[in-house]
């Protein structure tokens, strides 16, 4: 599979700069290739990046076929993104997601079944994690609406997303747990406790 979809390899940076820019405009002084050596052999700001648009290319074709296929026509594609950090060493941290399909039922808990989209060498900071998570946002702002596969046919996405709560509030851009008015949809206080 690795042949099939490619894998990108980039360094962030975070510089003053790249602090007030948005997602839509990722230029390379931010997100460079990650073509040239390191010669202080740090690795923070290493990220690898996989395609979902690439994935599902690949791998729609694959559950639409066989004696019993994942999905029919009209079916909805159902995917799970879902992602979290963990510290290796005191001096790195890794973030990964990964995207499943929903629809596989019983067999979604499979490690193979578990494809990664993202791994970020890094801290599990919101500057970081905001230009490491931009492809992954661009691409789902294409796939919301439908996915095209290469017969032609457009299937409806449904997305869905897991994640720790400091994790989900970095990448979502919801409020922490332990702010003020911590509730994504409603606007309550947390003192205000109407009981």
């Amino acid at each position: 599979m690795n042949s099939l979809i490619p894998i990108h390899n980039y360094t962030i940076k975070i510089t003053s700069s790249s602090l007030d820019q948005s997602r839509e405009n990722l230029d390379p002084p931010n997100i460079n290739s990650n073509n040239a050596q390191n010669n202080n052999n740090d690795q923070n700001g290493l990220c690898s990046f996989r395609s979902i648009k690439d994935l599902l290319n690949i791998l729609v074709p694959i559950w639409k076929k066989g004696s019993s296929p994942i999905f029919v026509f009209g079916d909805t594609i159902k995917l799970k993104l879902g992602g979290d950090g963990h510290i290796v060493t005191n001096q790195y941290s890794h973030v990964m997601f990964t995207v499943c399909l929903l629809n596989e039922k019983d067999e979604v808990l499979k490690p193979s079944n578990q494809y990664c989209i993202l791994l970020y060498i890094g801290k599990e900071k919101y500057e970081y994690l905001s230009l490491a998570v931009s492809q992954i946002i661009n691409e789902l702002d294409e796939i919301k609406d439908g996915f095209k596969d290469c017969d032609d046919v457009i299937w409806t996405v449904e997305l869905f997303f897991s994640g720790d709560w400091k994790f989900m509030a970095l990448v979502m851009g919801i409020k922490a747990a332990n702010s003020i008015f911590f509730v994504y949809i409603v606007n309550v206080q947390k003192n205000y406790a109407p009981i």
